[in-house]
């Protein structure tokens, strides 16, 4: 990882005026939640543009009836006309990474990611390969290095294999997330300390935004997700929780490696879900459970299990997740301070892009499958969790409107 990050610092000089500092580790692995594979990293590529310090402020992206769309913007750049950003980034202007869009000018997360940053790892590769590879001979050690990459935006994946002898030895996953920093929040506060949480956009063109969605910038919530699951390791209460997700992510984990090695199709909750779907869940528990009603009962990381794949069901049944940070008053109480337009921004449910048929396979999927491979069945509901389930519920029923 190292030597892949000098090598993009090395490209990144060919562009003036682009500065890749350091990568900030993101992800489960981060977060402490990586199960079974720990061959698999996420990594923020935080980058600056220097001579524009300053000058980049993030434009919230609205629809028709005037009200934002939560989790996205634009980035903005004022105080400098277009005429000058050819001085200042002479060939990041002539591949289009800045657009006009009458007085204004925006960065192009779609022109950044495709032709700026794939350019970057696919030059960086080469030259790690080819070195490497002489490297490998003249020690005679692996017979075979090789580094791949596919686009996966907002991530460039980069896979490292290994081989001794022509048999795959070492494969190890890299997610790259080419990110810029838009600010650090010194407001919220968590449990009585100031978080002091980095703020970034990430490029993520293709979204719900078919206009201008070239210009389409994804507002990361990590830095807040990262706390939140750092402080839960200090609770036994909050561990309990992140012990279920960690028990759900495992069997989803395990069903898709099963599928894989055996060439057969996965329950269909496998490939439905993904792994921030699950963690959206888990923050909902700890808001629940550890700060509206922190007197609950929840003796064992049993009943928090319980709790998990209730809401779970609740969530494919109402075909709705909504998104933690942008469901309104709840993260407020969590989180005071957190940034919040509520009232003045659309309703994001995280499953607006899987269809209904989908989702209610995924619903029978957990039924027949899921629920009795994990040797669970739903008796007796106590008022306590009923009165979770029925906000959560009428929460998720809302935003699927």
């Amino acid at each position: 990882m190292d030597l892949l990050l000098k090598q993009l610092r090395e490209q990144a000089k060919k562009y003036e005026g682009l500065r890749i500092d350091s990568y900030i580790r993101q992800g489960s692995a981060r977060e402490g939640l990586k199960v079974l594979n720990a061959n698999e990293f996420d990594t923020m590529l935080e980058f600056h543009i220097e001579g524009l310090e300053g000058r980049i402020d993030h434009a919230p992206i609205t629809n028709a009836a005037g009200k934002s769309i939560p989790g996205f913007c634009k980035l903005r750049i004022y105080g400098v006309s277009f005429e000058r950003l050819e001085k200042i980034c002479p060939r990041m202007f002539k591949e289009g990474v800045f657009v006009q869009h009458g007085d204004e000018v925006y960065l192009s997360s779609k022109v950044l990611h495709e032709k700026i940053f794939e350019s970057m790892v696919d030059t960086a590769r080469h030259v790690i390969t080819t070195a490497m590879q002489d490297t490998s001979r003249f020690l005679r050690k692996a017979s075979s290095f090789r580094l791949y990459r596919k686009m996966n935006p907002p991530a460039i994946n980069v896979t490292i294999q290994l081989c001794y002898n022509d048999i795959l030895k070492k494969e190890i996953d890299v997610d790259l997330v080419p990110a810029f920093q838009l600010r650090k929040d010194e407001r919220t506060t968590y449990e009585g300390h100031q978080i002091n949480c980095p703020i970034h956009a990430v490029c993520k063109w293709v979204g719900k935004v078919e206009r201008d969605e070239r210009l389409v910038w994804d507002v990361k919530t990590t830095g807040y997700e990262k706390h939140i699951l750092d402080m839960a390791r200090q609770s036994r209460r909050k561990l309990y929780i992140v012990t279920a997700l960690r028990i759900v992510k495992t069997y989803f984990v395990k069903k898709l490696k099963h599928a894989k090695d055996h060439n057969i199709t996965p329950p269909h909750i496998v490939t439905v879900l993904k792994s921030y779907h699950l963690k959206q869940i888990a923050f909902y528990l700890l808001y629940y459970l550890c700060h509206k009603y922190p007197s609950r009962p929840l003796p064992c990381a049993k009943t928090a299990f319980e709790y998990f794949l209730n809401l779970l069901l609740i969530c494919l049944r109402s075909k709705s997740l909504p998104h933690f940070f942008y469901s309104g008053t709840n993260v407020g109480t969590m989180l005071p301070g957190f940034p919040q337009n509520y009232g003045f921004q659309l309703r994001y449910n995280m499953f607006q892009k899987i269809n209904d048929e989908s989702l209610a396979r995924a619903a029978q999927s957990f039924i027949d499958e899921m629920m009795p491979e994990l040797g669970v069945s739903f008796g007796v509901v106590d008022p306590h969790q009923a009165q979770v389930y029925d906000m959560f519920e009428s929460l998720a029923v809302s935003h699927a409107m």
